[in-house]
């Protein structure tokens, strides 16, 4: 994944999921092939997510609740110490 500058947080890996009828997500490799779906399967793909510019916990506490709601900041988060930023699945 791409990494972060001046203190900030590498982005996450992109990943390809699927979701079969009983609603749990299962990571699948990025290659598939010959895979069977049925009605009402979904496949989710998350693109790789840049990495951030600074030391995330140096941030004005207003921008990291603006950013909150976005998921860019969650509990995990906030319980490590606000020891880096990067979003929540």
């Amino acid at each position: 994944p791409p990494y972060g500058l001046e203190g900030g947080a590498s982005g996450r890996p992109g990943r390809l999921l699927l979701k079969r009828g009983d609603g749990e997500w299962t990571p699948l490799p990025s290659k598939v092939a010959d895979l069977a779906l049925a009605r009402g399967d979904r496949i989710r793909l998350e693109t790789a997510g840049g990495g951030g510019h600074g030391d995330p916990a140096g941030r004005d506490g207003e921008a990291i609740e603006w950013d909150r709601p976005e998921g860019y900041v969650g509990e995990a988060w906030t319980a490590a110490g606000g020891g880096g930023l990067s979003r929540m699945p």
